[in-house]
């Protein structure tokens, strides 16, 4: 059913009511508000002032909202103290009303405005708001004194309100000027340059954040050394005003400009400039200063001449290696004869020897290096390459971590003048002198960074040994991983507890160390005709098996020993050489005589 014209104008109506209601009710303030707005003496919303005078006692003070900070008026350029406005803006916006009394209370009672001290009153503020201002005068104290009559300016009514708005204005304009030399945090520093007679410095933060120092060199900064010399800057304060006349006009110590400081800041187009002045006599460790811009010469705490001094190298972060080693994911390593090329895993647990073979990496060589580069320490800053000028170094590393990091270095034969190892940082062209000694010695051999495993077999899978020594051999074979051994020659019997020990080993027998791949003169090392040849013979796939080849004694408790078709010479400790060497078999025992076939029972 549709419905009717008249069902249609209602619902019309209605909607059109509730729309009047809530137009009316959005913009009609409550009765509450109203009360409460009632109370106060100023009508004055502080976000909408944009400047203001105070005169009191003979002096004005007028201060001026641009771009955000308050500035005041006099001395030019000077700012104002925003904490000292804000505190005044937010008590006139919220000061209660007393007692009002109207210009006809005021004439019953055959009184005037002098009366009441407005006459010529004790204070005036005045407001600046964007297309008018407001003057609202402050007379004397009430009968009861604690509170004070007010008014403002082309007004007819007299209001007393409490007097606490008398000692929130300043008694002297001085107290109401910003005493931050650098009005920021110190985390708003964004550059800083130091002027002295030492020469010039200057620090920045880079694109990521980080404070770097560029002149007089390039190269990183230490945290804790910018982080204090900006903490000492940012809270920096006047500890005196000494005159508002032009700084230039002479007897400051201005005119040599031996210390200047420059410092940009966030949301600032222009550096300020501070520049110190001479110690102020009859002044203890006080020192003239000014800022460009600011009419006015004022004393600081002579430390930040100290500050300026401050030693170029103690801001440098003497850390060698910075990167996190847990994201460190290749290391290269150039000298003279012969380079290597190591790559880390994914899941950083393994390392690969890429170049100039393809071999698992020792795990524990690799970490030494590391460890020896994170715990380099710079011991001092050189100035240039020194001797070590247009030579070529003893080797170059190179560590690239996964976020694209890559810092590389030369290290120099020449030494420093204490004698510390010359490292040439590449990545951030310094020149540094470095402790440990140990740096100078790191290897660039493929060899020196192998994995000493050099036999992992897995005991279940050998079903047969051979151990040859001399003209003596031993043969031992077993039908599966679960059966027993028995020896290929009558007369002897397998001694199981030395094949397991043998096993034992062989399942991960490392060499003490590598002495040489792809040798060509085995018989330097014994090994061309070897004293013992273990063969290891192997089911499944690997079943072509495996021969350990011992050699001649290198000295040392050590032996030189080879895996046939590997081609590398390495040394085992005795200790670890004592399981190949246990006899494998034993005579067996003696067969008890069959009884005769007609012997008694």
């Amino acid at each position: 059913m549709r419905p009717s014209r008249l069902t249609l104008r209602l619902l019309v109506a209605v909607l059109l009511a509730g729309g009047l209601v809530y137009f009316l009710e959005r913009r009609v303030p409550s009765t509450d508000d109203l009360r409460e707005k009632g109370r106060k003496a100023f009508q004055v919303d502080a976000r909408a002032v944009a400047g203001l005078d105070i005169e009191q006692g003979g002096a004005t003070l007028s201060a001026t909202l641009v771009n955000g900070s308050w500035m005041l008026a006099k001395p030019p350029g000077m700012r104002a103290d925003a904490a000292q406005i804000q505190r005044l803006l937010d008590r006139l916006e919220k000061i209660g009303r007393g007692s009002l009394l109207t210009m006809e209370d005021i004439r019953a009672r055959n009184m005037t405005y002098n009366d009441f001290g407005l006459a010529e009153p004790v204070a005036r503020i005045t407001l600046h708001l964007e297309r008018s201002r407001r003057e609202i005068l402050i007379g004397r104290n009430t009968p009861l004194g604690k509170e004070v009559y007010v008014m403002e300016a082309g007004g007819r009514n007299v209001m007393s309100i409490e007097s606490d708005l008398l000692d929130i204005l300043p008694k002297d304009p001085h107290l109401w000027r910003d005493r931050r030399v650098f009005p920021c945090n110190p985390k708003d520093f964004t550059r800083v340059e130091l002027h002295r007679p030492s020469g010039f410095v200057e620090l920045a933060r880079n694109e990521g954040g980080v404070w770097e120092l560029r002149q007089p060199v390039s190269g990183r900064v230490l945290p804790e050394g910018i982080g204090r010399l900006l903490q000492l800057l940012g809270t920096l304060r006047v500890e005196k005003f000494i005159s508002d006349e032009n700084p230039a006009s002479g007897g400051f110590g201005f005119e040599e400009e031996k210390h200047v400081i420059r410092a940009w800041m966030e949301g600032q187009p222009f550096p300020l400039r501070l520049t110190l002045g001479k110690a102020i006599e009859g002044e203890k460790n006080l020192l003239y200063a000014r800022v460009d811009g600011i009419m006015a010469v004022f004393a600081v705490s002579e430390g930040i001449r100290q500050l300026a001094d401050y030693e170029v190298d103690a801001l440098r972060d003497r850390k060698l290696l910075t990167q996190d080693i847990r994201g460190l994911r290749q290391i290269r390593i150039t000298g003279p004869d012969s380079s290597v090329r190591m790559d880390r895993s994914a899941d950083g647990r393994q390392w690969t020897l890429e170049e100039p073979v393809k071999h698992p990496a020792g795990v524990l060589q690799i970490g030494q290096v590391v460890k020896l580069w994170k715990e380099g320490v710079i011991a001092h800053f050189l100035r240039d390459a020194g001797e070590s000028e247009g030579k070529p170094p003893l080797y170059t590393i190179e560590f690239s971590g996964d976020d694209s990091a890559m810092e590389r270095f030369e290290v120099h034969a020449a030494r420093a003048a204490d004698g510390a190892v010359v490292v040439h940082a590449l990545h951030e062209d310094g020149w540094f002198a470095v402790v440990p000694e140990a740096i100078r010695h790191v290897s660039s051999r493929a060899l020196d960074y192998r994995d000493h495993q050099v036999l992992a077999l897995e005991p279940a899978a050998i079903l047969s040994l051979q151990r040859r020594n001399g003209t003596t051999a031993v043969s031992l074979v077993r039908a599966a991983a679960d059966a027993a051994w028995s020896a290929e020659t009558n007369g002897v019997t397998a001694v199981a507890a030395a094949i397991n020990d043998l096993l034992a080993a062989a399942a991960g027998l490392n060499a003490r160390r590598l002495v040489e791949a792809d040798a060509r003169d085995l018989g330097r090392y014994g090994l061309d005709d070897p004293s013992v040849a273990i063969t290891f013979g192997l089911s499944g796939r690997s079943g072509l098996g495996r021969s350990l080849l011992l050699g001649a004694r290198a000295g040392n408790g050590e032996t030189y020993a080879l895996i046939r078709g590997q081609d590398l010479v390495f040394v085992l400790a005795d200790a670890d050489l004592l399981p190949f060497l246990e006899p494998l078999v034993a005579a067996a025992p003696p067969t008890a005589p069959a009884p005769p076939a007609d012997a008694a029972p």
